[in-house]
């Protein structure tokens, strides 16, 4: 099958670990950048991509690339383009632009002459031209500029991958899904089980944590991906890889070995509707109340924290917050690895414990960091 070179977009600090994920894949030629990580493959590895990756955004499939010397040259450039390989000219089509070059004052202006550009091409060839659809485009167009480099890319995935299809709701401030399966994988889940997830808001870290157990693709859910448009979309090829990679692992192997709690009550129904929306409720032990009612009965695995970062607390609250925090963990996960994700290093600091890692990390536009505390038994010492 045709090889060709593809490039996955993810949230910073989750480069390694969308790398490793492709190799894992059957990728080749892997290459972390910033944000992004570049690959080759063939339809199938494509199809795989999106289907199975748990901290990809999307996935492009470069189509072309032009050196710019003035910004005039990108009309006629884009108009040598065949775009009837890519896109019908009764289907709507939308462009995303990225443009890091002082050819262009404005990223705005770029897209439109691509549009135009677009536009025209299919007017001359067919008398009429595809129409745009910001919204919900059958096709969309990936524009990005670095200094005079022009490449535009066809977007596989459409919606984000992000977007799995369990969320029902979000609750006030939910988690990226991409983002809270980066978090696990650093953690060492699922291998360090179990775990427990104190504050579990609307159930992303939780509802991850049992799709990766039980070996289900992150984007099985999902109805369509960008590529189910694409004039060359083979769906036998489709229907085999879905087949392939969502057999589940048997119901009788597992065991809920995921703890997820939180003290509103209407969260952790909707964290449950999420869940079962994802086909993973019975993998998860829900409870209700303060997270220092959470109590292991085993002496080993991980704790992963997605606290308030004090948007909606008062800051003398906030740090009485960590601080209780880290005087529970200390007390009740003697020999767990704790992680926690948050964007206030003052609160931080007053959860009372030495980290042995600090990743940064950004929720949403938050940067954030995200914190390993070893919960030795006795000391560091005796447990090397």
């Amino acid at each position: 099958m045709h090889m060709a070179r593809f490039t996955a977009k993810t949230l910073k600090g989750l480069e390694p670990i969308l790398a490793a994920e492709l190799l894992a894949l059957g990728a080749e030629h892997v290459s972390p950048g910033r944000r992004v990580v570049s690959f080759a493959g063939d339809k199938e590895v494509l199809y795989k991509a999106n289907l199975c990756l748990r901290t990809a955004l999307n996935i492009l499939v470069p189509i072309h690339t032009v050196e710019l010397t003035h910004a005039g040259d990108l009309y006629p450039a884009m108009r040598q383009v065949n775009w009837s390989a890519y896109l019908r000219v009764e289907q709507t089509f939308a462009i995303k632009a990225t443009v890091f070059s002082n050819l262009f004052a404005h990223s705005n202006f770029p897209a439109l002459k691509l549009k135009d550009a677009i536009a025209d091409w299919f007017r001359d060839k067919y008398g009429r031209r595809p129409s745009v659809d910001a919204a919900r485009p059958n096709v969309l167009f990936d524009l990005h500029i670095s200094e005079q480099t022009l490449t535009v890319s066809i977007d596989s995935s459409g919606d984000t991958l992000n977007k799995r299809g369990y969320r029902l709701h979000g609750g006030m401030a939910p988690l990226n899904e991409v983002l809270a399966a980066g978090m696990l994988i650093m953690a060492g889940w699922p291998h360090l089980g179990p775990l427990h997830v104190p504050m579990c808001g609307s159930g992303t870290l939780a509802i991850e944590a049992a799709c990766m157990s039980a070996g289900l693709p992150a984007n099985r859910l999902r109805k369509s991906f960008g590529f189910h448009e694409w004039p060359d979309f083979d769906p036998a090829l489709w229907n085999r890889v879905y087949s392939d990679c969502a057999m589940p692992v048997p119901k009788a192997t597992l065991q809920p070995t995921i703890m997820a709690s939180d003290l509103a009550p209407d969260m952790v129904r909707l964290a449950r509707q999420n869940a079962t929306t994802a086909g993973v409720e019975h993998l998860i032990s829900w409870a209700t109340g303060d997270f220092e009612k959470c109590k292991p009965n085993t002496d080993h695995g991980l704790v992963v924290v997605n606290p308030p970062y004090g948007e909606r607390l008062k800051e003398d609250d906030l740090m009485a917050l960590y601080k209780r925090m880290g005087d529970f963990l200390k007390r009740s996960f003697t020999g767990f690895d704790a992680w926690i994700l948050s964007s206030n290093a003052e609160a931080l600091k007053s959860v009372g414990l030495k980290p042995s890692a600090k990743i940064t990390l950004f929720n949403g536009k938050l940067e954030s960091k995200y914190v390993k505390f070893e919960l030795y038994r006795g000391t560091k010492k005796q447990k090397e």
